[in-house]
Formats: C-alpha cells, sequence, structure tokens
C-alpha cells in the first residue's frame, strides 16, 4: 500500500503553469443519461395536457446550471404518427423540491417553481436544446445556481399552445419524448453531479385551456420508464477537480460498425459476397474483412416465422426474436464461443448467445441508438435494419454437421419487407456460421428507403456486454476492398479517482482495466504535466508519457501491486489546510504487460489533479 505525499506540493505549484494543467474556471460540463440517447418508445399524453421529466439531482459541489438537451418526438411520424411541431418553441416551467423527488410526483404543491426556459423541439435524432433559463416572475435571464446538495427536479413540458415570445404556429399541441422501457433504475455520475431516479409523467400537473392558460390537471399519471436528457453546467470555480488527459495505449477494440442513415438509395453492400476470416485457430482475436467468394443459397425448409417466437415487444413476428440450437458443436467469435445456442432477430442480426428478452432494446432496431448494440450479448448484424416478416418473406435457419469440424449453420432472411411495408422493397440476407469461426454474408437485395420514420441500418459485429465501442464508425464497403483487420480487443489501463481532491479527504488514484495476467505497475506523481510526448523510441510504439520527469518536478514513484480485479489503487490524502486549495498534481500509470510491445510495458493516459472544495 503506498500513499502519495504532499510535502513538495506548496512550494513546487509555480511548475505546474508551464505546461499541460487543470487550472482555472472549470470548463463546462455535460451529463447525459443515455450516450448515444437510447429508445424504446415514444411518449406523449391527450392534447392539452403538460408532461413531466422527473429525477433526482445530487450536486457535490456548487455548480450553475446553463440548460438542458432533451428528445422529442414531434416531427409528423410514428404509428400512429405524431404532429410535426418542428422549430416550434416550448415553455419549460423548471421545479425543484429538497432532497428527493419520490414520494411528491402527484403533490405540485409541493414543488417551487424555480425558472422556466424555452424548449426549441427538433427532430429525432437530434437533441432539442432547453435553454434561455429565465426567473420564472420577471422573465428576465436568470443564473440559476444550486449549492452542493440533493434535490427533486421536474421539467415541465407546457403544450405549444402558450402565448409566449416567439408565438408558435405550427401544429400547437402537447408534445411527446422518447424513452426507455422498463427503466433500469441506473444512476448516472460525473465528478460533481448524479442523476438518479429518473422517469416521466405523461399527463402531468396541469392542462392548457383552449387560450393556452394553464389549469389544474385532475389526471396525473405515474412515473414511469426512463428518460434522455443532458444537463449542462459548470461548477463553482472553487471546486476540486480531475482531468483525464489523452489516452493510453492500446485501445483496439474488436466491435466494429457503420451505421447507414435511410435513403432512396439502395445501400452500397447490397449484392455482395464477404467473408469475416478469422486470423487464429479459436480462440479468436479478429478478423479481416475480405470479398467473399459464397453466393446466395436459396433456403429450404419451413421458415421460423411459421412457428413460435421466443421473445417479442410487440407481441407478434414484426420485433421479435426466436433462438435456435447448434448440434454438437461451437461457433468462435472473438471474445467468445457459442457453445450451443444463438439467437434469431427479426430485424436482421443474430445474437452469439441464447437471449430471452422482450424489451424493444433487445427485439427491435436501432433508430439512432447505439447503446443496445454496446450493451447486450454479442452480435452478428449483416444488415440490422426495421423488417416486418409478418407481411412478407421468411426466416429459416439451416446446419450441416456431417464433417466433424467443418460444421457450418446457415441463416437467412429471405425477401423481408422493410417496415413499413412497400411492394417490391425487401431484404434478402444469408449468413453463414461456421466452425472455424469464419463468417460468410451474402446480401442478395437491400432496402432502407424510410426516411420518414428514419431508421438507420447497422453492419458489423458487437462484442456486446457493454465494452467500450470504437471511436468512430467503419466504411464497411472500402473497409472489406481494403482487407480491414478489426482489433484484438487491447484496452488501455485507464486511471482515474474514486472520488474529486476535495481538502480534507483522502481519495484514491484508481487504475482499471489492467490486463489479465500484469502482476506490477509503476505508478508515478509528478508536479508537472507536458504535452504527449511519445514513447517508441523506448520500444512502446503508440504510447505516450503525460507527466514531466524533469529535475524538480517529480514527486513520487512507486512499483506497485495488482490486485484480484485487475486494477490498483494509491490513497491519496490531502490535507484540510487553506494552502492546498489549488495546487495541482500530475499522475501517470506504466503497468508492466508483455506481449502487446517491446518493452512489455502499457501507460494509462495521464491524469491532473486539482485540490478544492
Amino acid at each position: 500500500m503506498h500513499k502519495v505525499s504532499l510535502a513538495l506540493a506548496v512550494a513546487s505549484t509555480a511548475l505546474s503553469a508551464l505546461a499541460q494543467n487543470c487550472n482555472g474556471t472549470p470548463t463546462a460540463q455535460s451529463l447525459a443519461t443515455y450516450d448515444p440517447f437510447a429508445a424504446s418508445f415514444y411518449y406523449g399524453n391527450v392534447n392539452g395536457n403538460t408532461m413531466n421529466l422527473m429525477f433526482d439531482l445530487n450536486v457535490q459541489t456548487p455548480i450553475t446550471v446553463s440548460g438542458f438537451a432533451a428528445t422529442t418526438y414531434d416531427q409528423g411520424v410514428g404509428n400512429p404518427v405524431v404532429p410535426d411541431q418542428q422549430g416550434n418553441i416550448a415553455r419549460v416551467n423548471i421545479y425543484t423540491i429538497p432532497g428527493t423527488r419520490i414520494g411528491s410526483e402527484t403533490n405540485m404543491a409541493a414543488w417551487t417553481l424555480t425558472a422556466t426556459a424555452d424548449l426549441a423541439i427538433t427532430a429525432w435524432p437530434a437533441q432539442s436544446p432547453i435553454t434561455n433559463i429565465k426567473d420564472p416572475v420577471t422573465g428576465l435571464p436568470l443564473t440559476w445556481v444550486l449549492a452542493a446538495g440533493s434535490y427533486g427536479v421536474c421539467l415541465e413540458y407546457v403544450p405549444t399552445t402558450w402565448t409566449g415570445t416567439p408565438l408558435v404556429t405550427q401544429n400547437p399541441g402537447s408534445l411527446h419524448c422518447l424513452g426507455v422501457s422498463p427503466n433500469p433504475g441506473t444512476g448516472f455520475s460525473d465528478s460533481f453531479i448524479t442523476i438518479a431516479n429518473d422517469g416521466q409523467q405523461q399527463n402531468g400537473w396541469q392542462n392548457v385551456d383552449a387560450s393556452g392558460n394553464l389549469i389544474a390537471n385532475t389526471t396525473i399519471n405515474g412515473v414511469q420508464d426512463s428518460i434522455n436528457l443532458v444537463i449542462d453546467y459548470t461548477p463553482a470555480a472553487t471546486a476540486g477537480l480531475y482531468q483525464l488527459n489523452g489516452e493510453g495505449c492500446y485501445f483496439r477494440p474488436e466491435t466494429f460498425y457503420e451505421s447507414i442513415l435511410p435513403s432512396t438509395n439502395t445501400p452500397a453492400m447490397s449484392n455482395m459476397s464477404v467473408q469475416w476470416l478469422p486470423l487464429q485457430a479459436p480462440p479468436i482475436d479478429n478478423y479481416v474483412l475480405l470479398p467473399g467468394v459464397a453466393a446466395y443459397v436459396t433456403p429450404t425448409g419451413t421458415s421460423l416465422t411459421a412457428g413460435a417466437y421466443n421473445s417479442s415487444s410487440s407481441a407478434n413476428w414484426d420485433d421479435a426474436m426466436v433462438n435456435v440450437a447448434l448440434t454438437g458443436w461451437s461457433f468462435p467469435f472473438p471474445g467468445g464461443n457459442t457453445t450451443a445456442d444463438l439467437t434469431i432477430q427479426s430485424n436482421g442480426c443474430i445474437y452469439l448467445a441464447n437471449l430471452v428478452d422482450s424489451s424493444y432494446d433487445a427485439c427491435g432496431s436501432a433508430y439512432g441508438s447505439l447503446a443496445p448494440f454496446r450493451d447486450l450479448p454479442a452480435r452478428i448484424c449483416p444488415f440490422f435494419a426495421d423488417m416486418d416478416p409478418t407481411v412478407g418473406g421468411g426466416i429459416y435457419f439451416e446446419e450441416n454437421t456431417s464433417v466433424p469440424g467443418s460444421e457450418w449453420a446457415r441463416i437467412t432472411w429471405d425477401h423481408v419487407p422493410e417496415w413499413p411495408a412497400v411492394a417490391g422493397f425487401d431484404n434478402t440476407i444469408q449468413v453463414t456460421l461456421h466452425a472455424s469461426g469464419l463468417v460468410e454474408i451474402v446480401t442478395a437485395g437491400l432496402t432502407n428507403r424510410s426516411t420518414t420514420y428514419g431508421n438507420n441500418a447497422v453492419v458489423g459485429f458487437s462484442i456486446g456486454n457493454g465494452t467500450r465501442l470504437p471511436t468512430g464508425p467503419i466504411n464497411y464497403v472500402n473497409a472489406v476492398a481494403t482487407g480491414y483487420q478489426t482489433g484484438d480487443g487491447a484496452i488501455p489501463p485507464i486511471l482515474s479517482m474514486d472520488a474529486r481532491p476535495v481538502r480534507g479527504t483522502t481519495p484514491n488514484l484508481v487504475t482499471s482495466n489492467i490486463t489479465p495476467g500484469t502482476n506490477f505497475a509503476f505508478f508515478v506523481a509528478t508536479l508537472q504535466g507536458t504535452t504527449p510526448q511519445p514513447l517508441a523510441a523506448f520500444g512502446m510504439p503508440d504510447c505516450f508519457s503525460h507527466v514531466n520527469y524533469l529535475p524538480g518536478s517529480l514527486v513520487g514513484s512507486f512499483l506497485t501491486g495488482i490486485n484480484a480485479q485487475n486494477e490498483f489503487s494509491v490513497p491519496f490524502p490531502i490535507p484540510a489546510a487553506a494552502g492546498y486549495q489549488g495546487v495541482q498534481f500530475f499522475f501517470q500509470c506504466a503497468p508492466l504487460t508483455s506481449g502487446l510491445n517491446a518493452a512489455g510495458i502499457l501507460t494509462s493516459n495521464g491524469l491532473c489533479v486539482k485540490i478544492g472544495q
């Protein structure tokens, strides 16, 4: 167990001004409940009702709230179709209550109207900004400061019949928003605030009469499902904070994808034969994407849609899944091996697991969200789009086990129409999974032309289970043409803190994501940061130093053991004395991990720590 000493800190703080630092007023922050925004359904209310978004907000240090961003769904689409209110400005009443919103959801009198704001209605999947925070009495701009503490918060969406400025003229009425069902009960935190106990009321506290006047609402729904929300704020200048600088080595995710917006043009990967060639014998680390040699084979047998599904979010084969078993063999893939079961989804993807889950996240298509693609079990997406086999086509599963060691399973979506069905626009996709790990994909016809409903199609592979996504998408067609090699799953060590660096406390400096099998790591604390310095000359290509080793800047360097969770934690005791206010430290970790470079050493990101309140 090692502790970082502050003995040299006060005398040497001038050094930190020479390079990278986290001094000065904290930068503006944003905390999102989902990133990217997730969606299961859209929610609305009867015309004239307000709609409430509720949550608890824990504030660790004073903050100034500048606004929010939310999801509206008022763009002239949906099932049923909602009025198109794009460009309208709705009023949002912002209420607070001390402690928690729980228990006070239907008691409007218990809440304080703290501010009002303007909601600019923007088409999904873009965010709708909530800005121009004003005093609810005077209507003048308000600097909304929240002291440290816990609050219940309610954002009341007022229908766009209100008589404020600017006047609303396009299809005025009640608003709708997207949400996640069922509510997972997840809290969302950064180092300054936490959002918890979130939910929405489709019929809120008030109604709007024909003249646009708010009146009491006697029909108030309970709080349900989870909300999409971003809160924008700035911490107090005196706040203690930490800032991650740069990135460690190496980030080579196994997941890869392209997200394709709907278009009346035929998708570029239509009429292609592709193979995902594993680079190793099982266990498999990664693929090379190459042009394929397989041709489309007309499926035989009976469509799976003639039988029962195992899960459905629509109570029929539209947005449904069925579990199928491999017979005496297994299919290996990067990060895993399915020994018995696959789950075929009606919308053009295959889960590499036995999944029974009737939520829309599992059974539905993407509609702008990559969160289920990231968070659910591993899956192959040859063309994950919104399809509806209830109006045509079929889904087939075939298997060949005649040659031990060369078994294969073939999954086919044969002429399955896009939803909503339009004559002549359907999808024909075939995926063959081989016991070697080889994946062959033939797309004999693709369509995703429903720009009205705005569904994106996702093509690729996800290791799933919450594993971090790549920093961006690939161009799938170009990747196949150039022999793109996917990542081997390497994840860089991440250095962070388990609490803000507040005077008089002892937070921990925690390094996570350490590669299993690593036994030791160097931990370095200095009084000076630096711009990233390459370490390729030391046998560490694509690794960087984020701390300065100049004489006088070094505080401590330790060789530290790794715990059973493949992380280690260094206590950082901070005196309560006022002289430590604003003092900065810089940290970096270097695990001794063999096999990834010549030096057998990885580096974490840099960490800048400013002590404060």
